[in-house]
C-alpha cells in the first residue's frame, strides 16, 4: 500500500480568514476570566504541600497544589487578556500598584539583610541564613511570607482596578452580570 502525502501550503498570513463559523467574543472571556478568580479567591489561599495520609495502612503522598499561585495566575491572565482594553486611568493605577510592590520588596530585602546582620554566628547557622543572596529571600526569616502576603494584597489590588475597568468600559448589562 503506497503512503499519500499530504502536501502543507503555506498562505499569506495577512490573507487568512477563519472560519465564519467561530465567534471570538472578548467579553465572554472576560467573564470566564473573573469568574475563575472569583471561585479561587473564595476559598482560604493554602501554599501547596505534598501530605502523607494512610490509605489501607498504607503511606500515600497526596500533593495539594499551591492556591496562593493559581489565584496569582488566575489574575495575571485575566489582566494579559485585557490590556487591549487599558485606559489611561487603568495604566495609571497599574504602574502605581507596580511601584508600590517593587517598593515593599525593596524595603523587605533591606530589612532581612538588617536583621541577619544583627545575629551572631550560631544564630545565623541556627536559622539557616548564613548567606543571604542579593535579590532573594530567605526562608529561615520572616521577610518571604510578609512579601507573599503584600503580594496577594497586590494581585487583590489588580483585580479591583480590572472590574473597575470593565465597569468603566461598560463591558455587561445588568442581566449579563447575573448568576
Amino acid at each position: 500500500m503506497g503512503e499519500e502525502k499530504e502536501t502543507l501550503q503555506i498562505q499569506d498570513p495577512d490573507n487568512y480568514e477563519g472560519d465564519q463559523e467561530l465567534v471570538y467574543s472578548h467579553q465572554s472571556l472576560v467573564m470566564k476570566g473573573m469568574r475563575r478568580v472569583y471561585e479561587l479567591g473564595s476559598e482560604e489561599l493554602h501554599e501547596g504541600a505534598d501530605v502523607q495520609v494512610l490509605i489501607n495502612n498504607s503511606p500515600v503522598i497526596i500533593h495539594k497544589p499551591n492556591q496562593r499561585i493559581e489565584f496569582i495566575n488566575a489574575i495575571k491572565i485575566l489582566k494579559s487578556g485585557m490590556v487591549c482594553d487599558f485606559d489611561e486611568t487603568m495604566k495609571t493605577n497599574f504602574k502605581k500598584l507596580n511601584g508600590g510592590l517593587a517598593n515593599a520588596r525593596k524595603n523587605l530585602l533591606k530589612s532581612q539583610v538588617e536583621a541577619r546582620s544583627r545575629l551572631n554566628q550560631l544564630q545565623r547557622q541556627k536559622l539557616g541564613v548564613d548567606v543571604i543572596y542579593p535579590g532573594v529571600f530567605n526562608a529561615g526569616l520572616p521577610y518571604y511570607n510578609q512579601y507573599k502576603v503584600l503580594e496577594l494584597d497586590y494581585f487583590r489590588d489588580l483585580f479591583e482596578e480590572l472590574v473597575l475597568l470593565i465597569k468603566r468600559k461598560k463591558y455587561y448589562s445588568v442581566g449579563d452580570l447575573e448568576g
